[in-house]
């Protein structure tokens, strides 16, 4: 009976003694468990924080560039366009050096070409003339013509003195310094009052009536920002026009300041065409080079990110910026990376202006601050197991005594 009694007695002291030890250790463990869930989950959403905050300084960053380009790109377009004013008063009154420009009763036949369509046709003009001579048909550029070349000699460009060819306004060269892709002056060349399209074209219209065109221009083969106004009779009736103009790609120091701008460690700033031949074409990009159709051209997720691009900046207006994300791999690189671009159409050029980076090159430091925070959060582990293995070992002890 007492050796019954007795056993109940030591199984009531162990059953306590493991509660007390359960009761010391619980405490200190559900509390260390919490501690490095809580460590975990606060460095996942530290660095989720920290990611979308350099996503967004980054967008920023491009966004600005982009408008830094933009603005660049404005001011010389304005610079350009007083320059071709000044350039246009020293051609208009080259013309009245001169002796003006008329028309005289002897025709002349003319192979005029469409500088858009290349198709030809023969017209008969009167021979136009300034003062008492002829202009001639000069294709020979070892030959000087009257007028263009005298222009060309005081402020550099082109000059070129226009012909109307009929009522609608056709207009044709008749004297220039506009070359063809063949090293001859492009006169017989013209540009129709019409475009093929049916629209009317915009630089006749506005000579038409009575008007100076300034702007972007396509001439002969090439693209130049251009001046064009009136050539009028004694009686104020339009007979040609006078243009001078720039190669918009002559402007050396513009392109060479958009390849020289850096984004991040490899990004760069490229220039694009908006709309009709050069749709899609570099126009300015340090990778490629100009004049490289990127139409059909696919991100690594197959889809025609140039495309996007150019959509995406032609609904941008006055600078403001489209933002943009795709997939690309560099010849080199073992797997495919995600690109941020920032984009804007500078619409009296036709270009569209891109600033793109691999996002991961504005996350470095990230990489860095999550290394820090493991090792932070290690240490932190190490020493919630440190304690709770001081206070378990505190805890038994006590327990046991207790117990006993």
């Amino acid at each position: 009976m007492a050796t019954s009694r007795k056993g109940l007695v030591m199984q009531k002291l162990h059953s306590i003694k493991v509660r007390l030890i359960a009761m010391a250790l619980g405490g200190p463990i559900i509390l260390g468990i919490s501690v490095i869930v809580l460590l975990v989950l606060n460095e996942r959403a530290l660095l989720n924080n920290m990611a979308q905050t350099l996503r967004q300084e980054m967008q920023t960053n491009l966004t600005l560039i982009n408008q830094g380009i933009y603005d660049m790109v404005n001011t010389q377009d304005q610079l350009l366009r007083i320059k071709l004013r000044g350039d246009l008063a020293v051609a208009r009154d080259q013309l009245a050096a001169a002796g003006g420009a008329m028309l005289a009763e002897e025709s002349v036949s003319w192979d005029a070409v469409n500088q858009y369509t290349q198709e030809k046709r023969s017209v008969r003009l009167p021979r136009m003339m300034v003062g008492e001579r002829w202009l001639g048909q000069n294709y020979s550029t070892a030959v000087s013509t009257p007028v263009v070349d005298a222009t060309r000699v005081l402020v550099g460009g082109t000059c070129t003195i226009f012909q109307r060819m009929n009522a609608a306004g056709d207009m044709l060269r008749v004297a220039t310094n506009v070359e063809t892709l063949d090293g001859n002056r492009a006169i017989g060349t013209y540009i129709p009052a019409m475009g093929a399209d049916g629209a009317p074209n915009q630089i006749v219209s506005s000579v038409l009536n009575g008007e100076r065109y300034i702007g972007r221009a396509f001439v002969v083969n090439a693209w130049y920002v251009t001046a064009y106004e009136p050539i009028t009779d004694t009686a104020g009736e339009v007979i040609g026009m006078l243009y001078v103009g720039i190669l918009q790609e002559s402007v050396e120091d513009l392109h060479q300041a958009i390849l020289n701008t850096k984004v991040g460690e490899t990004g760069y700033v490229f220039v694009l065409g908006g709309s009709g031949d050069l749709k899609h074409h570099t126009i300015v990009h340090g990778p490629l080079g100009p004049g490289v159709d990127l139409t059909e051209t696919r991100d690594t997720d197959g889809n025609l990110f140039i495309q996007e691009m150019v959509a995406l900046a032609l609904e941008t207006s006055n600078g403001a910026s489209a933002l943009m994300e795709y997939m690309w791999q560099d010849s080199g690189d073992p797997t495919p990376r995600m690109k941020q671009a920032a984009l804007t159409y500078y619409e009296p050029w036709d270009w569209v202006i891109g600033a793109s980076a691999y996002e991961e090159e504005f996350q470095e430091g990230l990489t860095l601050i999550s290394a820090t925070l493991r090792q932070a959060m290690l240490i932190g582990m190490g020493v919630t197991c440190a304690v709770l293995l001081f206070v378990g070992v505190i805890g038994f002890l006590l327990s046991s005594k207790i117990a006993g």
